[in-house]
């Protein structure tokens, strides 16, 4: 039996969420489980939050994969694969060299280093994973494909986060590493064997001389960058599309600052322990996941621009509740819920920002221009890594949560003056991409 994406809608639901799962358990054991090892070995806030923004990095300027998986789509093994599967084996090599590395000051900088070359790779393969989707999912499929995307994502970081950080805490960064190794091997095997198309191949180099020849796709002739870079730069033309690139630079400063300034804040000053830190993070990405699935069924519905209004006004508002509740924060299973709804809030916005901005793009250059709205997200967590320091120092973290919840809130208002989506520019692609299969 032959596992083909274009004929399976479960095979393709399962693709993306594997390649999602597979990015989410490194990024959460850095941003969960190593960022509070580290704050607990006495690093400073400002090296912490710098170790983020490298993190971060990669992804802020992801989009320049987009043009390049956009111009070299012809190959044996379909036109998004090749790439996915070159980046898997760039994550997992990146993983394996952090084997040995100890965290003591003089080792800090390698590591970063390290996390900097990881993140390279999965930025590459979340572009070609994003890529894939757009190619394979029919529209009427892609609010739910989103929140399940996005809904493992939050898995993965649960897994990298909270059970591989407990592993971390219990024995050393070897066996915490080995264990992130394993698992990424394992979701490699996906791409490896599932196809995109009945014409591609698996293995083409197991292939006889006299095989018959590949019978090529509309959309695997390569094109000229200047074709497409014509093409995006007319569809960020449209005031819809500028609208989206602005908010996508804003949407995530504050969350981003928040995170790196509280993880200090309740364990230097209200008095958490890591092992409870771990717990509160960890119990927390199930209601993310929730609310990945939640806002993509709600975006379906409703449309990606409304949802993006309700969520984002309810995520700034939940911030004003944690300023009212300040004095509370010592109260565990208190902080544990209010974080819990936090997330969920965090998850639907999320996957409310891809809906529309899928909508926002042109299908022809649909994979760099999303891949451009998903780096202009990933800065605005640069931004607000970056500002962990400056934040924690100048405003503490009560008096940060008043303002970016204002801030937030505000920003209701850039999808508010838009529409739901932007109609395609006049002139027609060469080569039109037939709309995939789509099978019970």
């Amino acid at each position: 039996m032959r596992l083909v994406l274009q004929q399976s809608r479960p095979l393709r639901l399962a693709t993306v969420c594997a390649m999602y799962l597979a990015q989410g358990i490194p990024f959460g054991f850095v941003t969960s489980a190593l960022k509070t090892y580290l704050i607990d070995q006495g690093t400073d806030t400002a090296a912490v939050g710098q170790m983020i923004a490298v993190l971060a990095l990669p992804w802020t300027f992801k989009f320049l994969f987009g043009p390049i998986l956009d111009r070299f789509v012809s190959s044996p093994l379909g036109r998004r694969r090749p790439w996915i599967l070159f980046a898997q084996i760039g994550m997992l090599l990146t993983i394996a060299a952090m084997l040995g590395i100890d965290t003591e000051k003089q080792s800090l900088t390698l590591l970063i280093w390290l996390v900097f070359a990881h993140n390279v790779f999965a930025a590459l393969q979340d572009v070609s994973t994003d890529a894939l989707a757009i190619d394979i999912i029919p529209p009427n499929e892609r609010g739910k494909a989103n929140g399940l995307m996005f809904g493992c994502a939050y898995v993965g970081r649960f897994f990298g986060g909270f059970i591989i950080g407990r592993i971390l805490f219990a024995t050393n960064m070897t066996v915490a590493l080995s264990i992130q190794i394993v698992l990424l091997a394992l979701l490699f095997l996906v791409p490896l064997f599932a196809i995109e198309r009945p014409q591609d191949q698996r293995f083409p180099k197991l292939l006889p001389k006299n095989a018959p020849p590949r019978k090529p796709h509309p959309h695997t002739q390569n094109l000229r960058f200047t074709d497409l870079f014509r093409r995006l730069l007319k569809a960020f033309a449209n005031r819809n599309a500028l609208a989206g690139a602005v908010l996508a630079i804003c949407a995530n400063i504050g969350a981003a600052a928040l995170a790196v300034v509280g993880a200090a804040y309740l364990q230097n000053t209200v008095g958490w322990t890591k092992e409870s830190y771990l717990g509160l993070e960890g119990v927390a990405v199930w209601a993310g996941l929730a609310g990945c699935i939640a806002g993509g069924w709600l975006s379906d519905k409703l449309g990606g621009r409304n949802m993006v209004m309700l969520s984002t006004a309810a995520y700034g508002s939940m911030w004003l509740l944690w300023f009212a509740l300040q004095n509370h924060w010592h109260n565990h299973p208190l902080v544990y819920t209010l974080t819990t709804i936090d997330t969920a809030l965090q998850g639907a916005f999320s996957v409310a920002l891809f809906a529309w901005f899928m909508s926002l793009c042109d299908k022809q250059v649909a994979a760099t221009q999303f891949t451009a709205f998903m780096a202009l997200l990933n800065l605005s967590i640069l931004i607000g890594s970056s500002s962990a320091g400056w934040v924690e120092s100048q405003l503490g973290f009560p008096t940060a949560l008043l303002a970016f919840a204002a801030f937030q809130i505000a920003l209701l208002i850039i999808p508010w003056l838009s529409s739901e989506s932007t109609p395609p520019p006049a002139d027609k692609p060469p080569h039109p991409d037939p709309a995939p299969e789509s099978l019970p």
